[in-house]
């Protein structure tokens, strides 16, 4: 799957790996993010904890210009996804963000996972709204 509008251009590949799923984000032929889910007890959709008007995501970009403050946005997406019976389910997860300058994901790297989530399925995705600025 390609994802990304301009010239930002992002690719996720998922692969099955002995017990567990293994995802990845790659950007310009480099690896920038890894997750890992293993896929232990059967779930439900309702258990991932959606807000009820959407995605929430942190939109940063920094700054074109040294010295000026990077743009940090908070935006609402509304989402819609459906997931095939039988084909999700929750485990252990694990999420590893590469250090890079040049796609700093990396800030954004959680401090606790509580739980990981597979599942086969369709979303749609339309753009988002912008919930807050941060200065």
């Amino acid at each position: 799957m390609t994802l990304g509008f301009g010239l930002n251009r992002y690719y996720i590949l998922l692969y099955d790996e002995y017990e567990a799923v293994r995802g990845q984000v790659d950007r310009l032929k480099h690896q920038i993010i890894k997750a890992l889910v293993v896929p232990e007890f059967p779930a439900e959709l309702e258990e991932m904890g959606w807000s009820t008007g959407g995605l929430f995501s942190l939109k940063y970009i920094p700054s074109a210009e040294e010295g000026e403050p990077p743009l940090k946005q908070l935006v609402l997406t509304p989402i819609h996804l459906t997931v095939q019976k039988g084909k999700f389910f929750k485990g252990r997860g694990s999420v590893v963000y590469e250090r890079s300058e040049i796609d700093p994901t990396y800030i954004l790297e959680p401090k606790r996972i509580i739980c990981g989530f597979y599942g086969i399925g369709d979303c749609d995705l339309p753009l988002g709204k912008i919930i807050h600025r941060y200065e």
